[in-house]
């Protein structure tokens, strides 16, 4: 088993590396969205998208934070 401070370590270095590649992803999902064409529409279409990849951004950094928190809650064998 990995010592604490090295299970500390990764999970802050994942939700690090999941926060910013979740920025550039959006940033680029955005950007595509915006340059689309020029139709206009009552509702937007990707405001579904939108929310539901906030939620999956969400849920693992959630997870890695409290893995750099409280690795026994996390990483515990059951």
């Amino acid at each position: 088993m990995l010592d604490i401070t090295v299970v500390r370590f990764l999970s802050i270095f994942l939700a690090i590396v999941e926060v910013v590649s979740g920025v550039l992803f959006f940033g680029v999902f955005v950007q595509i969205r915006q340059s689309a064409g020029s139709v206009k529409v009552s509702k937007p279409v990707g405001f579904i998208l939108r929310d539901v990849f906030l939620l999956l951004l969400a849920l693992p950094l959630i997870l890695f934070l409290t893995g750099s928190a409280v690795p026994g809650w996390v990483y515990a064998t059951p």
